[in-house]
Order: structure tokens, then C-alpha cells, then sequence
């Protein structure tokens, strides 16, 4: 969906890297009511896989801080590994997708064209019920080009993100928010059927 672009990123599972049409590696570390507050976002996909958003009023954005990968909850600052700088996003979205089975604890996550499906959107401390769209629009007729992923209201209205940077958080479509009250909202990943592969014959 990205036209003349290139991927960068940090490491490939087997099999995974040679389907991957990259430019770069960079270095890695392993390690639903609308409207409604949201200060605080809570990201559960494991106990050794978390993060944490925190609402910072003042430059409208919401701080992200990671877990230790200990299996504590414990959390430090997520930080730019250039800067220094902790990681802040204008605009944090949850997207729900099918997530199709490749081998153990790897999957296809389906963002094919012509969809349209749930998504949650937190923004200026508040959560929003939207959807994220590949369903083509009259650019995309007219030129025979594609456009990455882009977010609609119920009708298929564009919606507004805030100026600035955002983040997708990609869950399957079994996993759920809760509003704990308070502007605390906690997102809980449902792992996908993933049975241990058969061993292969040697």
C-alpha cells in the first residue's frame, strides 16, 4: 500500500526475511465507550511484552513507557536510543485484524485492500470509536495507485488524528478494551490459536 517505499526494520523470523522486499535493518532490542476520558492506556499482550501511555496535558501527547520484560509490571521510560528523548505520540490507535497463522508465533496480519473494521483511536485524552479503512477511494480509482491504511467515521467519513506522530497498536480481533473508570483504559491482547509446530524430519 506504500507506493515507492522501502522497509526498515530490526530483525525477521525464519522464512519471514527472504518473503520481505526491505532497504535497511536497524538495530533492535527483545525485550469501548466513545468520547471517554483516556489518560492513562494500559497495552497487555504478555506478561513480558507491556507498555503504558500516560496523557501529558501540556504538549497534548501521550508518554509511552515499556515494561522490563520481567514478568513485574514493572515500567521505565521508553526512549528515542538517538535522542535520548522519551517516546511521545500525538495519536495512539488499536487496530483489530485477523491475524493468520504462518508457524509458531508467527502470523500474517490481514490488512488487505477493501476493508473495514473497528478501531480505537485516543487523542487529546479521550477515546474515540472509528474504523481503519483499505477500501479504495477516487485517488486510488483514478490513478491505479495504492494509499496505506486511513481511518473513517461510521459513514466512511474521513476522521481527524491530531497534528503530529502516531502509534498502532495491533491486536486481534478477539482482544478487548476495558475502561477501568477514571481515564484509565487497559488493552488486552487475546493470543491467536498457536499450537507448537510439528517437528520437521531431519
Amino acid at each position: 500500500m506504500f507506493t515507492d517505499s522501502c522497509l526498515v526494520y530490526a530483525s525477521a523470523g525464519r522464512g519471514i526475511r527472504e518473503a520481505l522486499d526491505g532497504c535497511e535493518i536497524i538495530y533492535g532490542v527483545d525485550r469501548s465507550t466513545p468520547n471517554s476520558s483516556a489518560t492513562d492506556i494500559h497495552v497487555f499482550y504478555h506478561d513480558y511484552t507491556q507498555s503504558f501511555w500516560i496523557y501529558d496535558p501540556i504538549s497534548n501527547s501521550y508518554l509511552r513507557y515499556t515494561d522490563l520484560a520481567d514478568g513485574t509490571s514493572t515500567f521505565i521510560t521508553a526512549t528515542d536510543r538517538l535522542t535520548g528523548r522519551q517516546l511521545t505520540f500525538e495519536n495512539v490507535i488499536v487496530i483489530p485484524a485477523i491475524h493468520n497463522r504462518i508457524r509458531h508465533l508467527q502470523y500474517d496480519i490481514d490488512l488487505g485492500i477493501g476493508k473495514k473494521e473497528p478501531a480505537y483511536l485516543f487523542r487529546d485524552g479521550q477515546v474515540f470509536k472509528i474504523y481503519w479503512s483499505t477500501v479504495n477511494r477516487e485517488w486510488e480509482k483514478e490513478t491505479g495507485f495504492l494509499r496505506p491504511i486511513h481511518f473513517v467515521d461510521a459513514n466512511g467519513n474521513p476522521i481527524s488524528l491530531k497534528h503530529g506522530r502516531t502509534w498502532l497498536h495491533l491486536v486481534t480481533p478477539e482482544s478487548y478494551l476495558d475502561d477501568l473508570g477514571d481515564g484509565n483504559w487497559r488493552v488486552r491482547f487475546i493470543q491467536p490459536y498457536d499450537p507448537p509446530d510439528t517437528p520437521e524430519p531431519e
